[in-house]
């Protein structure tokens, strides 16, 4: 079994964190940094750390076995990591749509949105369901609206043994391709917002591949001691100055390269980050709809509160979800689904 990496478990959660308080930060007011306005940035920090890990734990195991078996256990295992926790939202949000429906249809409750109207179509859900919400004409931020990063790496994991096979044959050419990837798609959807689920697949990929290159460096030979607090530096700087964005990514794999291990690694060794990272998949896919939920009930209810007390009941109550569902949906289904 592969070496657990404990201090990206802990880079996972800082990474969850920072993207809830980016979908947050408009109770906040006006705030004197630009970090929380690039947030976002930090699911393709995700998508870094997923093909790092994953050639982590993976990388192995299509080395020694037949590609065929090999690449279905892996698909059945991604799939049950992320999907089961996808599912258990969408039916959450069904169920609250034909609760909006039932409240309007026989008690009259005034609502703004009818239900399965805008940003709940039934189309939407549909691609949901599938895993293509974020593919080409298939797209749609509808539902939940950050499990659009699970429909695109779902496709990186289709191509997981091309990408693993390049990124240790081919590693300049690779690198090459997704700095490049890395670096420009902020561009194109500057100047072609319309195209965003055309660029999503490829901003996963990218990032990714870039992931994988990453492993490989760390294979053969560990970040030095004093790279991790420059390169960890350059990236807050950045996100705090709001620059271009692709100035800022590029550099993501060489921070998953620095704390993977060494002295750096140690810094994130706390059990509380290790927890954090833990349930942090719970933590990013259950934070829009109790966001919504909250704001909702309280404005229902004619609660007024400021947006800092706001902002930190909903922490705690995403925290004490998170973990709920991490127990109870993501681990047993994970194992369940495993079995097949």
């Amino acid at each position: 079994m592969a070496e657990n990496l404990a201090a990206l478990t802990s880079l996972r959660g800082i990474a969850a964190v920072v993207v809830l308080l980016y979908h947050l930060k408009v109770y906040l007011g006006p705030l004197p940094t630009h970090f929380l306005d690039t947030g976002y940035l930090w699911v393709d920090f995700f998508f870094v750390l997923s093909g790092f890990v994953i050639s982590h734990v993976y990388g192995r195991v299509f080395a020694t076995t037949p590609e065929q078996g090999a690449y279905r256990r892996f698909l059945v295992a991604r799939f049950a990591r992320i999907y089961p926790l996808h599912a258990a939202i969408l039916a959450w949000l069904c169920i609250a749509e034909l609760l909006r429906w039932y409240l309007i249809s026989h008690h009259s409750v005034a609502d703004v949105r009818p239900p399965f109207g805008p940003g709940r179509e039934l189309s939407g859900l549909a691609s949901n369901l599938t895993l293509l919400q974020s593919i080409g004409p298939f797209g749609t931020e509808s539902w939940n609206r950050p499990a659009w990063s699970i429909s695109a790496e779902f496709a990186a994991y289709l191509l997981f043994p091309v990408v693993l096979r390049l990124a240790a044959s081919h590693p300049r050419w690779l690198t090459a391709v997704s700095l490049c990837g890395l670096m420009t798609w902020p561009w194109i959807l500057s100047v072609w917002p319309e195209g965003e689920f055309y660029v999503a697949p490829f901003r996963c990929l990218f990032s990714f591949a870039a992931g994988c290159i990453a492993y490989q460096a760390f294979l053969k030979r560990s970040a030095p001691a004093w790279i991790a607090m420059p390169v960890a530096a350059y990236v807050i700087v950045d996100l705090h100055l709001g620059i271009y964005p692709g100035l800022i990514v590029w550099a993501f794999p060489l921070v998953v390269w620095a704390f993977a291990g060494g002295p750096a690694a140690r810094l994130l060794a706390a059990q509380p980050l290790i927890f954090v990272g833990d349930i942090s998949y719970s933590i990013y896919m259950i934070q829009s709809p109790v966001i919504v939920l909250f704001d909702q009930g309280l404005r229902f209810a004619k609660i007024s509160i400021s947006g800092t007390t706001f902002v930190m009941l909903v922490i705690v109550a995403i925290v004490v979800i998170a973990s709920a569902t991490y127990h109870w949906i993501e681990k047993p289904c994970r194992g369940w689904l495993r079995g097949f």
